[in-house]
C-alpha cells in the first residue's frame, strides 16, 4: 500500500445518509458516506468547504440518527 493511502485506523464498510450544515448561515448540503473509522469518516461534497467553516453533521443510518 503506498503512504497517501495509509489510514490512522481501521476503516468499516457503513453507509449513511449525511446532512452537514453550515452552522453559521444554516446552508445544507446533502451526501453520504462510505466507511466510518473511529477518527470519522469520509463525506464527499459538491464543493469543497472554505477552511475553518464550523459545520454540523447529521449521519442517519437504519432508522438512527447521530448529530455532531
Amino acid at each position: 500500500m503506498k503512504p497517501a493511502q495509509r489510514h490512522r485506523a481501521l476503516r468499516k464498510a457503513f453507509v449513511g445518509a449525511v446532512v452537514i450544515t453550515e452552522v453559521a448561515s444554516e446552508r445544507q448540503m446533502s451526501s453520504h458516506t462510505s466507511d466510518l473509522s473511529v477518527h470519522g469518516c469520509f463525506v464527499p461534497t459538491p464543493t469543497p468547504l472554505n477552511t475553518g467553516v464550523k459545520v454540523r453533521i447529521t449521519i442517519v443510518h437504519a432508522g438512527a440518527k447521530v448529530v455532531a
